[in-house]
């Protein structure tokens, strides 16, 4: 969303052989916030992360 910036931090953590990613994402309002909820993102990150682990599991 141009001239919506937000501030995301990516968590790596290890813990009992595997891994979790926490993400974080900081808007600079609510506004901003509820219109990136609303555009539907929610869904295409859950592919993209269904997809990063079908990928991690292929490399294993």
């Amino acid at each position: 969303m141009p001239g919506h910036d937000y501030l995301v931090t990516a968590t790596l953590e290890e813990k009992g052989g595997k891994t979790t990613l926490t993400s974080r994402l900081q808007y600079k309002s609510v506004e901003d916030r509820d219109g990136h909820v609303n555009s539907g993102m929610e869904g295409g990150m859950r592919e993209t992360y269904d997809r990063l682990g079908e990928h991690l599991a292929a490399m294993a």
